[in-house]
């Protein structure tokens, strides 16, 4: 085709004949199928026909309207405008406006630039994202199914650096991780969730229930977690729900001595609840290589006279009497055997209570005997 100036890019379309004759009926069929009747003009004995009058055409059957012809007839069709010749087109010709709406493609589809869609902005420049064979997918892992069966629907990070996942949430709500077995309920049967209003972590296990909390201050409670006066503000809490049989449970598969819980501060072990095969020992540092001004010269009698142990029932317990003392009274007699400090209150006006711990009162009980003993002894010998 002669042109002035550039060859053009287009496809070329010409007019192409199918002879029929030999046919015979009501109907022929089409070498290529058209949209409509006014796509290909029929000659019959060199007569053209009058389209959708004398002839229609659905794909590739041209039905003859009210008569039929004979294998004596001359007939043959001229296909108006049938594409004979496709080219490609230049680089960056073709528009999103050229293209169809919708897309298919039965084989590989390969990008080699930067890929965006409504929901996906593709920026990398190696492969970030891969679906393996077995419907596993892996992010910055090329081959998600070699791990672990039992976690390997997404298995995200990169074998030469560091990697994690990140879940970011507003600072009103929650960001979490469901566990689910089915839908409805079952959908959060186990649930690890990060509360943004108050900075903490908390564990729900058998659907809503939670089990754990890590405040933000690193305080942790275990068990009754619904109930906000067991809710640690610091340290460590078990709060037990009603049936449960152990608090804590500590345990160890030999019967030797074993340290079942040890206490440390800056200076060191302090004390432990040690286990052996038949009983427990709780310890308090007692070294001689930690102690010094050692004497045994003091008088322990006027000091116990000085105690006042009393019978009495707690306000919680007013049916269950007991022996015992009044901490205050210890305190300036035996001022180690108390903690806490006498009608101390919080800031809400909440009683802080006083405790004792009366093995402190021993080696006093101890002395007031020996010392007892040397007494009888002198009256003895007198």
């Amino acid at each position: 085709m002669p042109y002035i100036g550039s060859k053009p890019s287009t496809s070329f379309v010409s007019m192409s004949k199918q002879d029929l004759t030999g046919s015979s009926g009501g109907s022929v069929t089409l070498s290529h199928a058209v949209a409509n009747a006014n796509e290909v003009a029929l000659y019959i004995n060199n007569v053209r026909q009058e389209p959708t009058e004398s002839y229609t055409v659905s794909g590739s059957t041209l039905n003859f309207n009210g008569y039929t012809v004979s294998a004596s007839d001359d007939i043959y069709v001229i296909f108006l405008g049938k594409a004979i010749q496709t080219t490609v087109p230049p680089d960056g010709s073709v528009t999103s406006a050229k293209l169809d709406t919708n897309i298919a493609v039965s084989g590989n589809l390969t990008v080699s630039g930067a890929f965006t869609s409504q929901g996906i902005d593709d920026n990398a420049d190696a492969i970030a994202l891969t679906v393996d064979s077995l419907e596993s997918v892996g992010i910055g892992i090329s081959n998600p199914s070699s791990y672990d069966d039992g976690a390997d629907k997404l298995v995200v990070g990169k074998t030469d650096d560091r990697s994690g996942i990140t879940i970011v949430s507003s600072t009103s709500t929650a960001g979490s991780i469901h566990f689910a077995d089915g839908t409805g309920t079952s959908s959060y049967r186990g649930i690890i969730g990060y509360y943004h209003d108050n900075d903490s972590m908390r564990f729900y296990t058998g659907g809503a229930s939670e089990k754990m909390r890590i405040n933000s201050s690193g305080a942790s409670t275990f068990g009754l977690i619904d109930s906000s006066p067991y809710v640690a503000t610091e340290g460590f809490v078990v709060a037990l729900n009603n049936g449960v049989k152990y608090g804590i449970l500590t345990g160890c598969d030999h019967v030797g001595n074993r340290e079942a819980i040890a206490f440390v501060n800056p200076n060191g072990q302090v004390g432990s609840i040690r286990t052996n095969g038949t009983a427990t020992s709780f310890n308090t540092s007692s070294d001689h290589r930690l102690k010094e001004n050692v004497t045994a010269d003091w008088n322990a009698t006027t000091r116990l006279k000085q105690l006042n142990p009393v019978r009495f029932n707690f306000i919680a317990d007013a049916d269950t009497t007991v022996d015992g003392f009044l901490a205050h009274e210890v305190q300036s007699v035996v001022p180690e055997a108390i903690s806490g400090e006498k009608d101390a209150v919080d800031d809400d006006g909440n009683i802080i209570p006083q405790g004792i711990d009366q093995s402190k009162i021993v080696p006093l009980l101890v002395k007031t005997i020996q010392e007892l003993e040397a007494r009888i002894t002198a009256l003895e010998n007198s």
